[in-house]
C-alpha cells in the first residue's frame, strides 16, 4: 500500500513536470515540485497519516450472522494505539476477537468515514474501552494480544476470543458468534502461568494459600467472572506474597 502510494506521487509528479514550463508547474507558481513536496502537499490536502491508516479496508464477511466478532462493542471506542514506535492518541477503534484484528475508524477530509485494519505486525500495543493490551510471543501461546492488569509486582494476562460457529439447523442463518472467552495467565519470569480458577490461582502461592483464600472468600473474588478493578486489588494483595526476582534480592 505505502510502495504504491509512493509510484503514485512520483507518478503524478512526472506528469506535472513534463507538462509544465521548466522552473515552474502549471497554476503553481515558480518552482517545480519534487515528488517529495508533492506527497507533502497530498498529506496536508487529505489531511492523513499514512504510518496511522495504511491498512487494508474493512469488510464484515459474515455481516448476517448473529452476533458480532469484537470485544463487548462492534461501535469504535476513543482510544490509543502504538503503530510503527508512534504513539496514536484520540483515535477510533474497535478490536475483533475472532480474528485478532485491530480496526481503525476515521473521517476523510472530505467527509464520509473508513475502516482499516491496521497491520499486526507494526502494533506493539494499544487500548480502548479502559482496557490495555500488548502482544506477546510465547511458545505456549504463540504471537496473540493480551489484556494487561498490573498490581504492584503481579501481572495478569487475559486472551480473549470469540468463535465463528454454524448456526442451529433449524435457523436460517448460516452462522452465529459465540459470547466472549477468556484464558487467563500469570506472568512470572516471563512465562504465562495458566489459571483455571481460584484452585490454580492459589497454588502458585506455595506457604500463602490460607491468607489468600481468606481475602478471595471475604471479597468474594472468583478469578473466572472478577471485573479488572477486582482482579487488579487482588493483584495488589498478592504482591506481598510473591517471590521477588532472584536479581533484586541480590541486590539488597
Amino acid at each position: 500500500m505505502r510502495g504504491y502510494f509512493s509510484f503514485l506521487i512520483k507518478f503524478i509528479a512526472a506528469v506535472l513536470f513534463f507538462s509544465s514550463p521548466p522552473g515552474k508547474l502549471a497554476g503553481q507558481g515558480q518552482d517545480t515540485w519534487s515528488p517529495y513536496a508533492l506527497e507533502k502537499y497530498f498529506a496536508r490536502l487529505y489531511k492523513q497519516d499514512q504510518n496511522l491508516v495504511n491498512g487494508m479496508k474493512y469488510y464484515n464477511l459474515h455481516y448476517s450472522a448473529t452476533g458480532n466478532p469484537f470485544l463487548i462493542s462492534e461501535k469504535s471506542s476513543e482510544g490509543w494505539i502504538n503503530l510503527n514506535g508512534v504513539e496514536y492518541r484520540d483515535i477510533l477503534l474497535k478490536y475483533d476477537i475472532c480474528n485478532q484484528q485491530v480496526i481503525l475508524e476515521y473521517t476523510y477530509s472530505h467527509g464520509g468515514m473508513n475502516q482499516v485494519v491496521l497491520s499486526n505486525e507494526f502494533i506493539s500495543e494499544f487500548e480502548l474501552l479502559g482496557k490495555r493490551f500488548k502482544k506477546y510471543h510465547f511458545s505456549l501461546t504463540g504471537e496473540k494480544y493480551f489484556q494487561v492488569i498490573t498490581s504492584g509486582s503481579l501481572t495478569l494476562l487475559i486472551e480473549w476470543k470469540k468463535d465463528l460457529l454454524p448456526a442451529g439447523s433449524f435457523s436460517n442463518i448460516a452462522y452465529e458468534y459465540s459470547r466472549e472467552k477468556k484464558k487467563m495467565y500469570l506472568l512470572k519470569d516471563s512465562l504465562p502461568l495458566p489459571l483455571k480458577g481460584n484452585g490454580s490461582f492459589l497454588k502458585l502461592f506455595p506457604g500463602n494459600e490460607a491468607a489468600i483464600r481468606k481475602y478471595m472468600k471475604q471479597n468474594q473474588v472468583k478469578l473466572k467472572t472478577a471485573g479488572d478493578t477486582v482482579l487488579g486489588e487482588l493483584l495488589g494483595y498478592c504482591s506481598q506474597f510473591f517471590e521477588k526476582p532472584k536479581q533484586e534480592a541480590s541486590d539488597e
